[in-house]
């Protein structure tokens, strides 16, 4: 094969030559690293800097489940209905009412 096509036959195999790199092309690479790792570190102090959100509370924080009407619930259900029936309870308090 010829050196114009950039690959070597050797032994049968076939390698590509392997592509000198060049002072340019360190730079660049660098560069782009750095300025990766800047743009990184920046965003997790701005992060961290700022304070976090508050939480919410009070009627906001009340959560309304549909019933399942087709299914009567009482205590010889399925364990996954009765589990969601008191889900359905607890969520309809305010969040300070809460007891888990």
């Amino acid at each position: 094969m010829s050196e114009d096509n950039n690959i070597q036959k050797t032994d049968g195999i076939i390698d590509e030559q392997v592509k000198k790199l060049t002072r340019k092309d360190f730079i660049k690479t660098a560069a782009l690293v750095g300025g990766g790792i800047v743009i990184a570190a920046g965003a997790v102090t701005t992060s961290r800097l700022l304070p976090p959100p508050k939480s919410p509370t009070g009627k906001e924080t009340i959560v309304d489940i549909p019933d399942f009407e087709t299914v009567k619930i009482d205590e010889n259900s399925d364990i996954l209905l009765r589990m969601q029936q008191e889900l359905k309870k607890a969520l309809a308090k305010p969040v300070e009412e809460r007891k888990w």
